[in-house]
């Protein structure tokens, strides 16, 4: 019971933190009008890549491996978030 409030609330507290980002990078971005072709389901994408953007050099290997490194840490956290639910429950 205890592990489940816990695994909850660091998921909760991961996902409002990227929303929080998520959101105030791209109220800034908007108002930089970047020219960028995008749509409504693609904010998501442009944010991924903006954020690896502390690469000033957009066309380096850095930038790239940091925007995969971004994608795979979205898709990671849910992962071992269930599997630190998992060893504390068994």
């Amino acid at each position: 019971m205890i592990s489940t409030l816990v695994w909850f609330g660091s998921a909760t507290i991961v996902l409002f933190s990227l929303i929080k980002n998520y959101s105030e990078d791209w109220k800034s971005w908007e108002q930089k009008r970047y020219p960028f072709p995008f749509h409504e389901g693609s904010r998501v994408i442009v944010y991924l890549w903006k954020s690896a953007a502390f690469f000033k050099n957009r066309n380096s290997t850095l930038y790239i491996v940091s925007l995969i490194g971004n994608v795979a840490f979205l898709l990671l956290v849910p992962i071992i978030l269930y599997s630190f639910y998992l060893v504390i429950t068994l």
